[in-house]
């Protein structure tokens, strides 16, 4: 099981749009794919309602308890609060730098990639996205840094490998966020997190206490793209 989990998200966020498309379909839609990944900003919601229930689920049947990993122990809570204020100040850069870096070595341009994620969307739509950064906390980082690392860390014995593989589901998931067949966008989507997804897992690795955290943490910083849609 944490294996298919390693790319439960990345088929999660592959459905809705298919979802999506088939409606366009019907509806006589120009361009029904490309309509379909306009709309990518909810596909973390559900794929994150999914991912919750699915961990619930799987921590229930092992006789754990799921909300125990949301707890933050009285003792240490000053050093870690400080230590996941250092982990986001280096962790910024990490996210935009390698997406600018990708976007000019692609297409000539660091504005060039963001007319891939951001178009003009129905305003219903960017209220439901608002649930993303308030569900996000309680299911990727847990996904792949909590369930699937625990589980594959005892089967392949070695906590090295088990913290590559997940680095790299992490970063992986984004290429159906949305998927577009383009060879250069899917280089630029895959390797835009990549560094993130690595030291956010190595943090975690080393001080698993962090990860509620650094999952809140990450939580935040999706708000703003989220509001971004606003000004469309």
């Amino acid at each position: 099981m944490p294996y298919v989990m390693l790319f439960s998200r990345l088929f999660f966020f592959l459905a809705v749009q298919v979802f999506l498309y088939l409606v366009f379909v019907m509806t006589g839609v120009p361009s029904p794919w490309i309509e379909a990944s306009t709309y990518w900003i909810i596909f973390p919601v559900i794929a994150n309602v999914a991912s919750i229930a699915i961990l619930y689920y799987l921590n229930r049947s092992e006789g754990t308890n799921y909300f125990k990993l949301f707890t933050f122990p009285k003792d240490g809570r000053k050093k870690d609060l400080l230590l996941t204020i250092g982990i986001f100040i280096i962790a910024f850069p990490l996210a935009m730098v390698p997406n600018l870096l990708l976007s000019k070595a692609l297409w000539g341009s660091i504005e060039a990639s963001s007319g891939f994620l951001f178009q003009k969307i129905p305003m219903w739509v960017v209220a439901i996205s608002f649930l993303w950064p308030l569900t996000h906390p309680f299911a990727e980082l847990p996904t792949y840094f909590d369930y699937c690392y625990k589980h594959i860390a005892a089967d392949t014995k070695s906590g090295w490998s088990a913290y590559i593989i997940t680095s790299l589901a992490l970063t992986l998931q984004h290429i159906t966020l949305p998927l577009l067949f383009d060879h250069r966008y899917l280089i630029w989507r895959f390797g835009m997190f990549l560094l993130l997804a690595f030291f956010i897992g190595i943090c975690i690795k080393l001080r698993p206490r962090l990860l509620p955290y650094i999952a809140i943490g990450h939580g935040l910083l999706d708000l703003p793209v989220v509001i971004m849609f606003l000004s469309l």
